[in-house]
């Protein structure tokens, strides 16, 4: 009887350690997923504009922009797949729509570096 106690023992401290040590790998999996959309999306915006894709910029009419992905640190859990209209490398929500918002599940941004006074970090991609 005491063998056994101690067999069920062993297995449930070993159970125990398996599972703390599968909850930080499922938070690292998670964040790997996060960083691989985000690249997937940088392509996206990168393959738009190589592509020659026409947007509809209202007012300017329908014609071939550079697009970008917007990071806002006001914004942390967010970003922005964007057309520039008016062709100034640079993000103004008033006259440069937005394609598409997405939004991380299981992370946040922490730091950006921008060197605009926006706040802001933009990758824009510009036709050929």
């Amino acid at each position: 009887m005491v063998e056994l106690i101690v067999i069920v023992a062993i297995i449930g401290f070993m159970s125990v350690v398996v599972l703390s040590g599968q909850s930080q790998g499922l938070s690292e999996r998670r964040l790997i997923l996060e960083v691989r959309r985000l690249a997937q999306d940088l392509r996206k915006a990168q393959n738009f504009t190589i592509s020659s894709t026409t947007y509809n910029c209202g007012v300017l009419g329908t014609k071939v922009v550079p697009f970008g992905i917007i990071l806002d640190m006001d914004q942390l859990d967010s970003y922005l797949l964007a057309a520039d209209c008016d062709w100034d490398k640079v993000y103004d929500a008033t006259s440069d729509p937005v394609v598409s918002s997405f939004a991380f599940s299981h992370s946040r941004i922490s730091n950006l570096n921008p060197k605009n006074a926006a706040n802001d970090l933009e990758v824009f991609f510009f036709p050929p």
